[in-house]
């Protein structure tokens, strides 16, 4: 709690880290069950955010919540959770994430604005927006009305 109460106090302080970990309490990230990894790598700027419409928005967090759950930030201030359902899909780039220890290794490219594995598989930043239906689920579904309901 400091370290929110610092974060709240200090403008120029703020960091992508302290912004994940708050978007993981506020949104129940952190439970007793499962040790949640949080990556932050870009930054998040409101007002480019609101001012700029045709852009299509980009990862800028990712938090994982549980084994094979993780919540996504994007640039726009939106949140969505996305749960990866092992054994839905098959191919050399999604095997490796069947492993939950392997799924939680993901992280955010700052230039391709979405989220990565270490064996280079990246998801469409406009799929995971929900602004385009997928050409195949590759198993991730959006599961975030689940989530919040």
């Amino acid at each position: 709690m400091v370290a929110l109460n610092n974060w709240h106090r200090s403008q120029e302080k703020r960091s992508d880290v302290l912004l994940a970990l708050a978007l993981a309490l506020v949104m129940g990230a952190a439970d007793d069950t499962y040790d949640t990894a949080v990556l932050v790598t870009a930054r998040y700027h409101r007002a480019a955010a609101m001012s700029d419409t045709n852009r299509t928005p980009q990862v800028v967090g990712v938090a994982v919540i549980r084994p094979h759950v993780m919540r996504l930030l994007f640039s726009d201030g939106m949140v969505r959770d996305v749960q990866y359902v092992p054994g839905k899909a098959h191919g050399s780039l999604i095997e490796p994430i069947e492993d939950p220890s392997y799924f939680a290794q993901v992280r955010v490219d700052t230039d391709a604005g979405t989220v990565v594995w270490p064996n280079g598989l990246d998801l469409a930043p406009e799929v995971l927006h929900g602004d385009y239906a997928p050409n195949e689920t590759l198993g991730f579904i959006d599961v975030t009305t689940k989530q919040l309901a």
